[in-house]
């Protein structure tokens, strides 16, 4: 039991204080571990012993996580966490309940302009307060190698907003093999693991908007800290004419993180993935000349890179068809026009320890490069951005984001977005 918790206290610390602070996290795991102690909780020769296993487990995750989130958490928040973490392990009881819930909400207030460069059509101005986003998670530990994710979600847009429709964003089983043997298993509806999509700003990178994928799926996979690879099946909402209804499209990604202290400081990861149908992608759907009919069926790829070193980031994404769609099946693709592609490049700082901001150039070809009365599926040729986001209190972000399209139809799009998100 003493074994298990000290690997509680080191773990906690580690995660709740973040190695990427390691100076400042120093004092404060000694305040914790003191406070701790003035509670009974633990004894001195506990705080001695924990301090040794934090430093080494503070050491070993020097390297920055490449998932970075800005929330910090308030000392009296952390002091309660890790120290019902500890009373859990050291009364062996788990923690109350198998239900862990979670969740998101996010209000938009935004501003837009749309100028129409003909020097005659006037351009047109807009604004709205929307529910961006309220999603509810709700994670179950089955047992030591199953578990299943829940999410419900509901986005307000010019087609809903009226209160309803909450969806299953996903409903995901999964099985685990563990440390012993490093497989896994999701069965169930869920974005497939067909693009990296990777981005600091609140508006989708144009990558997501061409490639995102959500269905019903079965996925296998080996995971460890270097490699990520997997592949599975599902059936697609997309047919190719004349087919029979069966489950026959493919997917499958894999991924490389550079090992931990390979090079003091940089976090890196890179990878790609490939789809064999890429009209069944959310956006594309919507575009399909015959509904949920293509006339070949056209696979997709996607490459990507991570990196993180100190307090910057950097993350790039190609994807695109892996052959043209034939002539007549997207109705925003003319006859030379068929092979869409979308790539998209961020670069972010953390300029103080709440205070973030990100740089954005993106954009698409052979997408038609039109603007559409759906933004959502309007792909710009060439998109430039840059936000602001700060913590103003725990798990509290505000971000302002600015984003300038432009479009093959002459058309300029300039948006500004200030978001109010919170997480529980």
């Amino acid at each position: 039991m003493r074994k298990a918790f000290c690997v509680a206290v080191a773990l906690g610390a580690t995660i709740l204080f973040g190695a990427s602070q390691a100076a400042a996290v120093s004092s404060e795991t000694d305040m914790l571990l003191q406070l701790l102690q003035k509670k009974g909780v633990i004894t001195q020769a506990d705080v001695k012993q924990f301090k040794a296993v934090i430093d080494q487990k503070m050491a070993e995750e020097a390297e920055i996580d490449p998932e970075h989130h800005h929330t910090v958490q308030g000392v009296a928040k952390r002091l309660d966490k890790l120290e019902r973490a500890v009373t859990e392990v050291r009364s062996g009881k788990e923690p109350a309940g198998k239900v862990q819930l979670s969740g998101v909400m996010e209000v938009n207030a935004t501003a837009g302009r749309v100028r129409y460069k003909d020097s005659v059509t006037p351009d047109e101005n807009s604004s709205d307060i929307i529910l961006n986003t309220a999603e509810l998670d709700a994670d179950a530990a089955i047992n030591d190698h199953v578990s299943a994710h829940l999410a419900l979600l509901y986005e307000e847009d010019s087609t809903n907003n009226d209160g309803s429709g909450i969806v299953v964003d996903e409903g995901i089983i999964n099985l685990d093999g563990g440390a012993q043997l490093p497989l896994y298993l999701w069965a169930g509806k869920m974005y497939l693991p067909f693009g990296y999509y990777a981005s600091h700003f609140i508006t989708d990178p144009l990558t997501l908007t061409l490639g995102r994928i959500r269905d019903t799926a079965v996925i296998a996979g080996y995971h460890d800290s270097v490699f990520d690879f997997n592949a599975g099946v599902f059936k697609g909402e997309v047919r190719k004419t004349g087919s029979s209804s069966r489950f026959d499209s493919f997917v499958g990604s894999a991924a490389w993180t550079m090992p931990k202290g390979a090079i003091k400081g940089l976090a890196l990861t890179t990878g790609l993935s490939y789809t064999s149908n890429l009209a069944t992608s959310d956006t594309l759907q919507g575009r399909l000349a015959t509904a949920n009919e293509v006339t070949d069926m056209v696979g997709g790829y996607s490459v990507f890179l991570h990196m993180k070193y100190m307090d910057y980031s950097f993350d790039a994404e190609y994807l695109a068809a892996a052959s043209g769609f034939a002539n007549g099946d997207m109705n925003f693709i003319a006859a030379d026009n068929n092979t869409p592609a979308a790539w998209n490049f961020e670069l972010a700082a953390e300029l103080m320890p709440k205070l973030e901001a990100a740089l954005r150039y993106g954009g698409s070809s052979e997408t038609g490069g039109y603007r559409h009365k759906d933004p959502a599926t309007s792909m710009a040729q060439s998109q430039v951005g840059g936000l602001l986001a700060y913590d103003i209190l725990d798990d509290t972000t505000v971000t302002f984001e600015y984003l300038h399209d432009e479009y093959k139809n002459e058309i300029a799009d300039d948006l500004a977005t200030l978001q109010l998100a919170v997480e529980f």
